[in-house]
């Protein structure tokens, strides 16, 4: 009888995993190919641009194309599933700059801003991914400008969240191998847009932040998200089946990350914490 308590015990936690991570990952290819489809809009509008003789200022549509750009890559690219200091790393402080950000750190939103540009060669976490050297410096630039080359050097996590790539230094590449994402996190960061402000040489764009725990219930098959207003996950505000904040908008703090202009595009320059009266 023990026996088959604990193999069913280990069946119920694989299944358990196995139901988190599918939800995670469709929630992250999701917000992937919605980058990239923003992405191929921006570089449309810029082609056009740079064709008419006649030069005109930019339309409030291009530029919310661009907030929309820089919200998604916020929202599904830099927190979910990386290891437990870089958990909701853009909100641990009142204020972090862009020069302030860890290598490590840029690392790992630079392999993900890499991977939303091509996400059709990255669907597959079954087999081994790699990335060029020279693809992650790219990406790199347009995310935080030609100010500092990020430092090479492997990232750990797991392969269901593009966060396992060991650097090779012979072949200048990134290389992730699969494996069964036993350490893929359960918690995680949910942002929602609240305000946008775009201008000619930057966009500040506000979001509100709550931290969810997944539970998963193998009786009635049903995943339960409980909503957090701090980071430990003591403060509990919402509990519901659903993956909305729609309720709670008001409940958890606000952040506002500024973008400023670099040549064609927009680079990260700071986050802060929205102080209320």
């Amino acid at each position: 009888m023990p026996k088959k308590k604990e193999k069913k015990e280990k069946s119920t936690k694989k299944k358990k995993k196995s139901q988190i991570n599918e939800v995670m990952m469709k929630r992250w290819m999701i917000g992937a190919i919605i980058v990239l489809v923003v992405f191929l809009g921006i570089v449309g509008i810029m082609d056009r641009n740079q064709k008419e003789e006649k030069k005109e200022e930019p339309s409030n549509q291009e530029q919310e194309w661009k907030g929309l750009d820089y919200y998604t890559m916020i929202n599904y690219m830099s927190l979910d599933s990386l290891p437990e200091e870089y958990f909701a790393y853009f909100f641990q402080n009142d204020q972090l700059l862009r020069e302030n950000l860890e290598n490590r750190f840029k690392l790992y939103l630079a392999i993900r801003q890499a991977i939303s540009n091509h996400p059709e060669e990255y669907e597959d976490t079954t087999k081994t991914l790699t990335i060029s050297e020279e693809e992650v410096n790219r990406a790199a630039h347009t995310l935080f400008g030609d100010y500092e080359e990020v430092r090479q050097e492997s990232i750990s996590g797991n392969s269901c969240s593009y966060s396992n790539f060991k650097y090779d230094e012979k072949k200048k590449q990134y290389i992730q191998e699969p494996d069964d994402c036993e350490n893929a996190s359960e918690k995680n960061v949910f942002t929602i847009l609240k305000d946008q402000q775009i201008g000619e040489e930057k966009v500040e764009l506000t979001v509100g932040v709550a931290y969810v725990g997944v539970n998963y219930n193998p009786e009635t098959d049903v995943l339960t998200y409980n909503y957090y207003t701090d980071k430990d996950m003591t403060n509990l505000i919402f509990t519901s089946t659903e993956y909305t904040m729609d309720d709670i908008i008001d409940k958890v703090d606000s952040f506002k990350f500024t973008f400023v202009k670099e040549e064609d595009h927009l680079i990260f320059e700071k986050v802060e914490k929205v102080i209320t009266q």
